[in-house]
């Protein structure tokens, strides 16, 4: 009941926290990164085991997030060196 009320506490606020402080592209990977999270915390605090389904599918969620994280970086490289979008005159 604790990790339940607690992990959600400190999930919300830290995913509002992140809304304010992030493009909303970057802050709903929250959502995919939490499975892995507590399976990391199962193995530390009640010493479950990992079988190699869980190791993939982690790998592939991972993955993932790090392709949103990579291109959201990438897009405000690229729009930084190119500067705003030029309007047309009419």
């Amino acid at each position: 009941l604790f990790l339940v009320i607690a992990g959600s506490v400190v999930a919300f606020s830290s995913f509002t926290w992140l809304i304010n402080k992030a493009p909303i592209s970057l802050a709903s990977t929250y959502a995919y990164v939490n499975p892995a999270v507590a399976v990391v915390l199962g193995l530390f605090l009640y010493a479950e085991a990992i079988t190699s389904d869980v190791v993939v599918g982690l790998t592939i969620v991972l993955g993932g997030v790090i392709l949103v994280v990579s291109g959201e970086s990438l897009v405000q490289r690229r729009s930084r060196a190119t500067g705003p979008p030029e309007t047309p005159v009419t």
